[in-house]
């Protein structure tokens, strides 16, 4: 039902737009909930949460790998529900990658950098006892190399 006033009845008048309107402060289209975006939003989210905890839970082994592999679900899963444009989906693709990638170097690094040469320094085999000695005894029996010679050669492979 349309409702007119006059200008100097109504106080909430429109000014410049003539005397007559309607009265929309009792319209149940301004009674609506307000609408969030980033609700729609929430596999994209978790996406970016798990990717930038990836990343920054690096010193980790297996953390920023797993975390990332969520992030990827996460991102398949916000892709699949039709955001596919989105911003935020496109960071989650991107710090999962960063996050991936980091936590694979790091890693890679640990074990053929880090660990032979804690494991060939006499301190540390002292340290340690026998526990070393019967893993790189292990190590040359099964493998039929010596893990020294091994982890040599891993890291000239990666630095050459």
């Amino acid at each position: 039902m349309l409702q007119t006033y006059n200008t100097n009845e109504n106080p909430n008048h429109w000014y410049g737009r003539g005397d007559k309107r309607q009265d929309t402060s009792n319209s149940p289209y301004y009674r609506q909930p307000v609408h969030n975006p980033l609700l729609n939003e929430k596999f994209a989210i978790a996406a970016v949460v798990c990717g930038m905890l990836a990343l920054f839970c690096n010193c980790v082994f297996i953390v920023p790998i797993s975390l990332s592999c969520f992030g990827f679900l996460f991102c398949a899963l916000a892709y699949r529900k039709g955001k596919r444009s989105s911003r935020i989906l496109k960071n989650g693709i991107f710090f999962s990658c960063v996050g991936l990638v980091a936590g694979l170097v790091s890693c890679v690094t640990f074990f053929t950098v880090v660990l032979p040469r804690t494991l060939q320094d006499p301190v540390v085999r002292q340290q340690t006892g026998i526990l070393i000695d019967t893993y790189l005894r292990l190590f040359k029996d099964v493998y039929g190399i010596d893990f020294g010679t091994t982890a040599e050669q891993i890291l000239n492979s990666f630095l050459h």
